[in-house]
């Protein structure tokens, strides 16, 4: 059985990693259920599957295709990126947009916009693990 890592990042929150080579696959969070389930959870924090129990959640984390580096999710961002963004403080004018990963760490993940516009190439944007309040998955 793999053992669960506590990643530092918040106390519900704890990392997964493939047996032998240690790739991070995502997180299980700690659901409220009994008995403890947890909700198995993408590299960015955001849930892929439902309430289940932690072997059951290592397991769908092993065997999930590693899409979040490819997947277009939207942010609550400005009409137009500038360097001084802070996705946690959303305005009124602010707008769903698609924005893509650019990098996964352990506590943060950088990213941009997905059609970003000429004052905007180049310019990306942080937001902390987990990010599922600030982050979804786009409809495609």
């Amino acid at each position: 059985m793999m053992e669960l890592q506590p990643h530092g990042i918040a106390p519900t929150l704890r990392a997964v990693h493939r047996p032998g080579t240690s790739e991070h696959v995502g997180y299980l969070l700690t659901d409220s259920c009994t008995p403890p389930c947890v909700i198995p959870c993408d590299r960015l924090g955001i849930p892929v599957g439902a309430t289940a129990s932690a072997a059951d959640g290592i397991e769908l984390l092993l065997n999930a295709d590693r899409s979040d580096t490819i997947e277009v999710f939207e942010a609550l961002l400005p009409p137009v990126l500038t360097d001084d963004v802070d996705p946690h403080s959303a305005e009124a004018d602010w707008v769903w947009r698609r924005v893509v990963v650019v990098e996964i760490g352990p506590a943060s993940a950088t990213l941009r916009p997905e059609h970003p516009s000429p004052t905007e190439r180049g310019r990306t944007f942080e937001v902390p693990i987990p990010a599922d309040d600030l982050l979804h998955r786009a409809r495609v």
